[in-house]
Parts: structure tokens; sequence; C-alpha cells
């Protein structure tokens, strides 16, 4: 009888620990994705894929580090050794100058990570990869607050997109970094590396010009009943003190030739529609199918007028609307484009029923899957979709007078942006818009 309640006793003892133990095994949904291709890819050691909101500490931290590097370059060989660990990750980080120590000859492994020191730690390893990030100083609201030593790190990283605030543009350097965020972080460099696609508003390959959103310049106001008096370029009049005025010649005026008229702009050939040379395969495109594909877009000028003036329209309504101002993001411009032309090449859909993971999508094969076809890490929250427009006024009228695609444009949480029009199909043209929360990388 007293083993039974022993051991009654043992259950409930379990059973309650079970209760009020929490287990994160799960990363958060923001997160997800890039931590489920990270552990498919062999960026995470197994030790790591669990707890993914612990805050990650510098022997974890190393172990992620050596694991990009290791995927990229190869085997570590050599080690720097510590008195307080004989972590294997953390001799070989060492070795290759991403880590050291903290003094005495010590590393304090299961110190926590600071997020000023996950910056400094993100830059080393991509210099140790071969990827220098260029420096650049750090424009944070709590800039005062980065140590001088980390300064010139998280500079970088927030130049490249790797790491950027927390909110309220402040980046919080001594906050805590989560293995999540590691893992995620270690995602984005694997991304740029491959790719060579990270910048969150990603700036034009290098020898292309980017196209900024035109701002409309308001026309003097003329002055009731002034004539102003042409003089030559480069002449100021200097009055001759005392002398005198010297009469005019009389000039005998020629005839005035009849001046050829120039034709009125139209928004035909104001706002052309961009087309391809290059036909998109009906499936998810190789990569040195979508390299040419990009390097004929930024050939033919990147954005195109009619593009970006669709940008200034959704953004003039979302300033009347008292909304942020979005920012391009050229992947979302470029990924616009790609999937307007798959629009445009297949000839399939009236554009407002096609989303890039849409029912024809999945009938027409992966290029669909835009993300994926474009090679890319895309973000959006979604995007409207419109066939036949001729100019980009009609193009955001005929949104605006859709309830769906009008409360699309005014969402608060967006703050970038990609507008895309490709020429073809039965109504002429397919156009896109994506609108995210997060910037593409």
């Amino acid at each position: 009888m007293k083993m039974k309640r022993f051991m009654a006793l043992l259950l409930v003892m379990a059973l309650a620990f079970a209760v009020v133990t929490p287990v994160f095994a799960s990363p958060s949904r923001w997160a997800e994705e890039d931590v489920d291709d990270a552990i498919e890819l062999g960026l995470v050691p197994v030790r790591l894929q669990s707890n993914f909101q612990n805050t990650t500490t510098r022997a974890e931290f190393a172990a992620l580090a050596v694991a990009l590097y290791e995927n990229q370059r190869g085997p570590i060989g050599g080690r720097v050794f510590f008195d307080d660990t004989n972590n294997i990750d953390v001799e070989k980080a060492a070795y290759i100058g991403i880590v050291s120590g903290v003094g005495g000859n010590r590393f304090n492994p299961y110190g926590n990570l600071t997020r000023e020191q996950a910056a400094v730690l993100v830059a080393r390893v991509m210099e140790a990869i071969g990827y220098p990030l260029p420096p650049a100083q750090p424009n944070f609201a709590d800039n005062n607050r980065i140590s001088s030593w980390a300064r010139d790190g998280v500079g970088r990283v927030q130049a490249a997109g790797i790491m950027g605030g927390i909110g309220n543009n402040m980046f919080s350097p001594g906050g805590t970094y989560t293995r999540e965020q590691s893992i995620v972080t270690m995602m984005r460099l694997y991304t740029l590396v491959e790719y060579g696609e990270l910048i969150f508003v990603t700036p034009p390959p290098p020898g292309a010009t980017p196209t900024p959103i035109p701002t409309p310049v308001p026309e003097p106001t003329p002055i009731s009943g002034a004539t102003p008096t042409p003089m030559p370029p480069g002449v100021t009049p200097t009055p001759l003190p005392g002398a005198t005025p010297t009469p005019a010649p009389v000039v005998t005026p020629l005839p005035t030739p009849t001046a050829t008229p120039t034709p009125t702009p139209t928004a035909a050939n104001q706002f052309p529609f961009p087309q391809s040379s290059i036909v998109l395969p009906n499936r998810r495109a190789t990569e040195a199918e979508r390299q040419a594909w990009i390097d004929e877009y930024w050939e033919m000028g990147g954005p195109a007028a009619f593009e970006i003036e669709v940008v200034r329209l959704v953004n003039i309504i979302r300033e009347e609307n008292n909304l942020a101002i979005l920012q391009i993001d050229d992947s979302l411009m470029m990924a616009a484009r790609y999937y307007t032309q798959i629009q445009a090449n297949l000839n399939i859909g009236s554009g407002h029923n096609i989303g890039p993971y849409g029912v024809e999508g999945a009938r027409h094969g992966a290029s669909f899957n835009v993300a994926l076809a474009f090679g890319g890490r895309l973000r959006w929250n979604g995007g409207n979709s419109a066939a036949g427009r001729h100019t980009p006024q009609s193009l955001v009228d005929a949104w605006w007078n859709s309830a769906g695609h009008r409360n699309f444009m005014l969402s608060p949480e967006h703050r970038f942006i990609g507008a895309g029009t490709h020429a073809g199909g039965q109504w002429g043209a397919f156009h896109y818009l994506f609108m995210s929360d997060r910037a593409s990388y």
C-alpha cells in the first residue's frame, strides 16, 4: 500500500512538473520559414534545434557561425584553445577570427550574447567567408549607447540589412539575441553568399543607376503684367557711371519662321510597357536563367517609368490618408515584373485571381512560386493584380475603386513596395503590386 502511495505521489509530481515547465519546441511564427530552411541546409546543429526563444550564448553563436562557414568553405582544420571550454566550435571559430576571448585565456562560453556583440560577430563571419560587408556608420536613435568597439560592426550589418532595430529606430545594443534570431541571421548570410541578394532596401548591382521616385515640381506663378527681359547666358548687365546711353539702332524685324509644333506626349509614349526579350520557362527557373533575366532587367534601366509612377501614385494616396510613405524594395520591384511577365508569357488569367501561390500557379508549375522562381527570399504581405490598364493613373484608380484592393493599399503596417508591369497577353499588359512590412533579403 505504501509503495502504491509513493508511486502515485511520484506521478503527481511528474505531471505537475510537466505543467509548469514551458517547452518552446517550435520557433515563433515570424521565424518558422527561415529556421526550417536553415535546419534543412544543415546550418543548425542538432542541439540548437529546440528552445528557440532562449537567449543565445557565446558558444552557441560560435557553433552557428562555424556551421555556415564550413557549409561555404569546407572544414576548419586549426584550433585556438581556452582554459574554460573545450567546445570544438568555439576553438574553430577563434581560429578563423570570428570570436575571441574575454581575457585571461577565458572565453565565457555560457555568457549571453548581446545585440551589439552579435553585430560584430556577424561582420566577422562575412569577412571570414570572403564577403566583407562595406563599412558604414549606424544611424539609430540610440547610437550613443552603442559601444565604441561595436559601432563599426553595427553600422555594417545595418547597412547590409542583416540586422535592424527593435522599433522606433532603436537598436538596443545591450539587449539579448535569441536562438531563433541567431538562426534567422545565419540564414540571411547564407542567402547573401549564395545569391548576392540580401540588402533590405536592395540597391542595384554595380554599374546600375537606381531610379528615384519622381517628385512633382510646381510650376512658377507668373507675375501679372511683368514681361521678363531675356539676357544672354552668363551676362550680368553692369551700369556705367556717367555714361550717356547710346540710342539703340532700329532693327528691321525678320519674318518669324513657322514653328513645327511639338507633339503632345501621350500616356502611351510617356509610360510604355516594359517587355523582356527573355521568355520565362513554365517551371522554376535555373540560376543561370534567373541571372540572365536580372542582367537584362538592369540593362533595360531597372524599374520602368510606368512602375515608378504607380509607386508614386500609391504613395500620394497613402500620404493623403495620413499613412507612411512606402520605400521601394528593388527585389520586390524585380519580382513583380518577373511575375507579370510569367502571366504575359503564358497569357492566362485576368490578373485578378492569380496569386503567387494561387490555383493557376499550381496548375502552371513552380514558376508561379515567385519566391522560389526568382531565386531570392522575398517578403510580402500580399498583392494587387490587374490587367490591361494603359496608364498608371487608370491602374491605381481601378484598385482604388475596388474595396479589397483599396484596403490593401491603405494597410498601415506596410513599409516597402514593389510594382511590376509587363507587355503581352490578351489584355495587352499585366500589372502587379507587392507590399510588405519587412524588406526582402
